[in-house]
């Protein structure tokens, strides 16, 4: 189904579902559904534009809370609160955000300070 597709089942179950589906067989569609969702609407543009908008702004304001003498866990809060403040509305948003800002943080263990220089 694609690179993030889990099957979480026990595979006995498993097993039971391809005999109670037999003469039919399960196949990797991945290559097929891939390709079905590179391509985007113009709402789904849309969204993606809006989305990275609303990360850029929150992103521009990162140095007014990243100083040093910060934990990382300070950083990320404000970091998701000017998410929500510039238009994020999900929580899928969020957790992208935190990746992002820990590369770009010099220092990733909770607790941390930020040093200065560590934002590029």
């Amino acid at each position: 189904m694609g690179p993030e597709t889990q099957l979480r089942m026990p595979l006995a179950d498993f097993e039971a579902l391809c005999a109670r589906l037999a003469p039919r067989n399960l196949v990797d569609a991945t290559g097929c559904l891939q390709r079905v969702r590179e391509v985007k609407s113009e709402a789904e543009v849309a969204k993606i534009r809006e989305a990275c908008a609303i990360a850029a702004r929150a992103f521009d304001r990162v140095p007014t809370f990243a100083q040093p003498g910060r934990s990382l866990a300070e950083v990320f809060r404000d970091f998701q609160i000017a998410l929500l403040a510039e238009g994020a509305t999900g929580s899928a948003m969020l957790p992208a955000a935190r990746g992002r800002m820990a590369t770009a943080m010099s220092s990733r263990r909770p607790g941390r300070s930020a040093c200065a220089g560590a934002m590029s």
